[in-house]
């Protein structure tokens, strides 16, 4: 973690040891029925790196790929940091700290960015404290994101270049669709009853170099793009008590939300998870569209060359643009999915959740339409197969969990 005011820290620390401060400020309902997970130790490391290793060398074999490689110092960190997320975010923190300041923005209080290793309602939430702001990431998102990004890679065939007419092309595995969404519903399922995707279990073995490289980068670029939304929060001022939206006559986005809201209020299918009236869903609303467009800014700006003196330029030749480009795509459908299941499960399929977040539907296409501004007509191929992908999956997902819930 980057040096922090100490306050601040204390107040995280705070809020990992006592489970009521969350319950205070509303974030947690019943803080006794929460169970912290238990990080891992040395010896467990090594012994999950050793089956790591086993596993992808007979997955490669079957998927004519070539055996994940880790270097001994890559391999030294992963011990050392055992099982801690935070080591992960710090890293994310720094590649998102060299985009900002390529785009001159500032960040009107100090935060900290702190993982969340225990299995609480939220997905990741930046709350104000007296010394600034907290931006908590839950490792039950996380760990959603990696389930959902190695399910989905399994399915798929990728072919790696480097520049010449060689390269790495690796066919989908011998999985049907039947089973990747068996798969699916049971990581869905996991995720919402206690926010941990993990308690699936074990159901697919590391995949080969080529595989895992998806994996990995499709994660990496969600949970930035996580990261960076709540960033947009704190650098656009939303937390600040005084904060209102623009809602003039100018402010086309605004009155868009507005209007679909008020559709939403006119159908008889509506269950709704606030009391705010209309105009202040639909600030609310803006803030996460808001939140969003800047958040993918920020993440495209980190590609520029360092040498560049260009502030923000979409670089399609830089390897992980078709990452970064999928990475909102990925979590909007994810969420999409989540929020399927949640009201098949309980009885309200064909309603309509209103909550102070838009729809995923909604964030996707105003995504899109900012991609089309930044001279992006079609998508990219990758964020193109995850839409296809996750449509292809979500009914199965949905009949399969109402199966198992019932």
């Amino acid at each position: 973690m980057s040096q922090k005011p100490a306050s601040l820290r204390e107040d995280y620390l705070k809020l990992l040891q006592d489970s009521t401060s969350l319950e205070q400020m509303g974030l947690v309902h019943d803080s006794s029925r929460i169970q912290p997970t238990q990080p891992l130790v040395g010896k467990d490391m090594k012994r999950a790196l050793t089956q790591l290793r086993l596993e992808s060398m007979l997955v490669a074999t079957m998927d004519k790929d070539k055996p994940l490689e880790l270097s001994s110092d890559t391999q030294q960190r992963l011990i050392d940091a055992a099982g801690n997320q935070q080591v992960v975010l710090d890293e994310y923190e720094k590649e998102l700290l060299v985009a900002i300041e390529r785009l001159e923005l500032r960040f009107p209080v100090p935060y900290l960015v702190g993982d969340f290793p225990l299995a609480y309602p939220f997905n990741a939430v930046t709350v104000l404290r007296n010394a600034g702001a907290l931006v908590l990431v839950n490792r039950g998102l996380t760990d959603m994101i990696w389930f959902a990004a190695k399910l989905f890679s399994a399915g798929v065939s990728v072919q790696v270049t480097d520049g010449t007419d060689e390269g790495d092309n690796v066919d989908p595995m011998p999985f049907t669709k039947e089973q990747i969404a068996e798969w699916l519903a049971q990581v869905v399922l996991s995720y919402l009853r206690n926010k941990d995707a993990q308690a699936a279990g074990h159901l697919l073995p590391q995949f080969g170099r080529v595989r895992s490289m998806v994996v990995a980068c499709l994660t990496n670029e969600c949970t930035k793009f996580v990261i960076a939304h709540e960033f947009a929060h704190i650098i656009k001022g939303h937390l600040a008590e005084n904060f209102r939206v623009d809602s003039g006559d100018d402010d086309v986005i605004f009155r868009v939300l507005e209007q679909v809201l008020k559709s939403f209020e006119q159908t008889s299918g509506v269950v709704r998870y606030t009391s705010r009236k209309t105009q202040e869903i639909a600030g609310k609303w803006r803030q996460e569209i808001d939140a969003d467009l800047l958040g993918l800014r920020i993440l495209f700006a980190g590609q520029a060359s360092r040498g560049s003196n260009k502030r923000f330029i979409i670089d399609g030749n830089h390897p992980l643009f078709e990452f970064t480009a999928a990475a909102p795509f990925f979590l909007f459908a994810l969420y999409h999915l989540i929020t399927e299941v949640k009201k098949a499960s309980t009885g309200h399929r064909q309603a309509i959740f209103l909550t102070e977040h838009p729809p995923a539907e909604l964030r996707h296409e105003f995504v899109k339409m900012t991609y089309g501004s930044w001279g992006q007509p079609e998508l990219p191929h990758i964020a193109n197969e995850v839409m296809k992908w996750f449509s292809g999956v979500q009914q199965s997902v949905v009949e399969r969990t109402l199966k198992q819930t019932t």
